[in-house]
C-alpha cells in the first residue's frame, strides 16, 4: 500500500548550516553526509494551505527519509531518481530498484511492486557505487491524440549493469526480458514505436559507444535473455548502432526523432522513422554546458512543431528544431533562454530536466541532484511551454516563501535528503509525480479554462490560480 500522509504533527528545526552538493551518481555517503541526518526531519509532511497556489500538494506515495545513510551499505530502502508514467501506471527507478504504481486515482494511489534490482535482473555486479538505476523510459508520450504508447514493456539503464528490456505486462511481477551488460556504461535511453514495432536506442557513453539500437518487439518474446552485445550477441535484440562510434552521453526522443547529446554541447537529432536506416538531420553546439535535455513534438496546430530544451548551469534554453521535419538544411537557431537560479550556494547547478504533459498543455520540471547548503525558497522550476517563445513559471514565488521551499532540507521546515530530480504528469489527472530522493510525492495543478490554440500556435487565455482544500 502507498502511504498518505495527511498533516501529522512534527517538530521544526533550525536551518542546517551545510549540505554536500552532490554529482551525478551518488557514492557511499561520507560521514559529514552522514550527520546531517535530522531525526526531527521525518516523516514527509504536505505544503500547508498558506503556501498553495497553482500547486497544491497530493499524497505521498513513498518515504525514505527515516533512513540514515550510510547505517546500512547497501541502503536497505528506496531513493527515488526518474520516473515515467504511461496510461494509469507510475514507472520509477529508485537507485537499486524498480517500483511500480496504479495512479488511476490520483487520491489513493496503490504501489503495486518494489523490486530490488539484485532479485530482478539476470546480472548485477555491484561496486563502490550505491545507486545504478538512474533512468527508465515506457513508450509513448502522452500527448494529445498520441496512441503510440504501452504499458506492457518499460526500458532501464543502469551504468555499468547495461540496459534492460522488463515485461511490465503483470504490474505486480515484473520480469526481464532482456539485459545487455558487460560492455556498455548507459544512464539514458529512449524506447517508441516506430512502423510496425518498439524499439529503443541507448546513450552508451564509452570510447567504443554511441546510439545502441534494441528491437523491444523482439525481446518480448524472450525470458532473462542476457548478453553483452559488444562479444557475443545472441538474443536477437541488438541491431547495431546508429551514427557514429563515439561517446553518447544522453538521448531524448519525440516520435521519429531522435535527440543525442554527446560529451558537454554537441548535439545531433535523427529521423529514425525507419530506425535501421536511419538520416541524420541536425548538428551543432547547445548555447552552453549542457547536463540533460528533453524533446517533444507539438501536434495542436495544423502543422506539428519539434521542440528541444536543454538545462545547463543557471539556464534553461528552448530551440524551435522543427526544420528536422522538413526538406533541407537544418541547423540550431538562437534558443529562448530562461533563468532558472539555484541560489542556495554560488556554485550550484541545475542538473535535471523532464518533459510531459497535462492534458493539452506541454511543461518541463528544471530539477537539481543537490540538496544545497543554504534555505532558499525556490531550487526547482514547473515550467509551462504551451507557447516555447513565452515560457512561463508555475508557482514561482522569488523573494519569500515558497511551496516547493517547503520541502528543502537545508530549510527548518525540510526533510532529510531531499533533492529535487524528475517530475512528470499523469495527463488525465493533472497530478504531478515528483522523484525527490528521499521520498516520492504528488501535486495537483489548479488551472482555470482551457486556452483555445490558434493556428500560429499562440494560445489564449492565462494560467489562473486558485486555492481549495484538499478533498
Amino acid at each position: 500500500m502507498s502511504t498518505l500522509h495527511l498533516y501529522p504533527a512534527r517538530l521544526s528545526t533550525l536551518c542546517l548550516g551545510l549540505v554536500l552538493a552532490l554529482a551525478a551518481a551518488p557514492a557511499v555517503p561520507t560521514a559529514a553526509e552522514q550527520r546531517l541526518y535530522d531525526p526531527t526531519k521525518t516523516p514527509v509532511v504536505p505544503a500547508p494551505i498558506v503556501l498553495w497556489g497553482d500547486l497544491e500538494p497530493g499524497p505521498i506515495l513513498g518515504d525514505s527519509s527515516f533512513h540514515r545513510l550510510g547505517t546500512l551499505d547497501p541502503p536497505p530502502v528506496p531513493y527515488w531518481f526518474d520516473l515515467d508514467i504511461q496510461g494509469d501506471y507510475l514507472f520509477t527507478v529508485t537507485g537499486l530498484g524498480f517500483g511500480v504504481f496504479d495512479v488511476s486515482n490520483p487520491l489513493a494511489p496503490r504501489l503495486l511492486r518494489q523490486s530490488k534490482a539484485k532479485d530482478l535482473l539476470p546480472f548485477w555486479e555491484p561496486s563502490d557505487q550505491n545507486d545504478y538505476l538512474l533512468d527508465l523510459d515506457a513508450p509513448g508520450s502522452g500527448a494529445p491524440g498520441d496512441t503510440s504508447g504501452s504499458d506492457d514493456m518499460v526500458v532501464i539503464t543502469g551504468g555499468d549493469q547495461g540496459f534492460v528490456v522488463l515485461d511490465t505486462r503483470q504490474k505486480a511481477f515484473p520480469l526481464v526480458h532482456y539485459q545487455d551488460a558487460g560492455g556498455i556504461l548507459t544512464n539514458s535511453a529512449y524506447a517508441a514505436k516506430l512502423g510496425e514495432r518498439f524499439w529503443a536506442i541507448a546513450a552508451d557513453n564509452t570510447n567504443d559507444g554511441g546510439l545502441q539500437l534494441y528491437d523491444m518487439t523482439a525481446a518480448t518474446s524472450l525470458s532473462r535473455c542476457l548478453e553483452n552485445s559488444k562479444a557475443a550477441p545472441s538474443c536477437g535484440v541488438y541491431q547495431g548502432r546508429i551514427g557514429p562510434m563515439l561517446p553518447a552521453a544522453e538521448v531524448r526522443g519525440a516520435g521519429d526523432f531522435l535527440a543525442v547529446r554527446r560529451f558537454s554541447r554537441n548535439l545531433e537529432i535523427w529521423n529514425v522513422a525507419n530506425p535501421q536506416l536511419p538520416v541524420q538531420r541536425l548538428a551543432g553546439q547547445l548555447a552552453g554546458f549542457t547536463v540533460e535535455i528533453a524533446m517533444w513534438r507539438d501536434a495542436r496546430t495544423a502543422t506539428p512543431r519539434y521542440y528541444l530544451a536543454a538545462i545547463g548551469e543557471v539556464k534553461l534554453w528552448i530551440y524551435d528544431v522543427s526544420c528536422i521535419a522538413a526538406a533541407g538544411a537544418c541547423a540550431l537557431t538562437s534558443p529562448v533562454t530562461l533563468d532558472v537560479p539555484d541560489a542556495s550556494s554560488s556554485t550550484a547547478q541545475q542538473l535535471q530536466l523532464s518533459f510531459s504533459w497535462n492534458g493539452d498543455r506541454p511543461f518541463l520540471y528544471v530539477g537539481n541532484f543537490n540538496e544545497g547548503i543554504a534555505c532558499v525558497p525556490q531550487r526547482e522550476y514547473l515550467v509551462d511551454v504551451s507557447t516555447p517563445a513565452s515560457a512561463r513559471f508555475v508557482q514561482h514565488q522569488p523573494g519569500g516563501d515558497d511551496y516547493w521551499g517547503w520541502y528543502y532540507t537545508t530549510c527548518p521546515t525540510g526533510f532529510n535528503y531531499m533533492r529535487p530530480m524528475h517530475a512528470k504528469f499523469h495527463a488525465s489527472s493533472g497530478y504531478l509525480y515528483r522523484a525527490a530522493y528521499s521520498f516520492l510525492d504528488s501535486h495537483r495543478l489548479v488551472v482555470g479554462s482551457t486556452p483555445a490554440i490558434f493556428s500560429d500556435g499562440f494560445e489564449s487565455g492565462t494560467l489562473s490560480a486558485w486555492s481549495a482544500t484538499l478533498p
